[in-house]
């Protein structure tokens, strides 16, 4: 591990320094959140958070504890943190993982499975990334644009 300093922006205005953590892998990727993750328009399950039933809303989400059952967002990211686990199926315009899913995953833009994510189930995305040491197993359809939307 490592840490970077970063500049922020104080409350003041001013510009304050902060180190940020960052997992460095021997292949030389990090594995850390998304700025759209970070931010402060995001909400946050904790990790000792349990969901069991439908989740909607129209903000980003990250998760960090365990939710079982059905995530839609469809025009929001959705993270899903190292430790979280997902026993649901999730509809959203991007989704990232670096903890557990289990159920069909829809990403109309993006899904990506970072090196500790790993994902069971039905997948349908515009684009898939899948990183070293990540897991996928089961169907994955690419989403085709429209011909008429180019």
């Amino acid at each position: 591990m490592f840490f970077d300093a970063v500049p922020k922006r104080a409350s003041g205005g001013g510009v304050m320094w902060s180190r940020e953590e960052q997992t460095v892998r021997p292949n030389g990727q990090t594995d850390e959140l998304p700025a759209a993750a970070r931010a402060s328009n995001a909400a946050k399950l904790g990790k000792t958070v349990v969901i069991k039933g439908e989740l909607t809303g129209s903000e980003n989400l990250t998760i960090s504890g365990r939710v079982e059952g059905r995530i839609d967002l469809p025009d929001h990211l959705v993270t899903i943190e190292p430790n979280a686990v997902v026993e649901a199926d999730i509809v959203a315009r991007t989704v990232i993982t670096f903890g557990s899913v289990v159920g069909g995953v829809t990403a109309r833009e993006r899904l990506e499975v970072r090196t500790t994510g790993s994902i069971v189930g039905e997948i349908v995305c515009g684009s898939l990334a899948v990183h070293d040491g990540a897991y996928v197993e089961g169907k994955i359809e690419m989403a085709r644009p429209l011909v008429g939307s180019m």
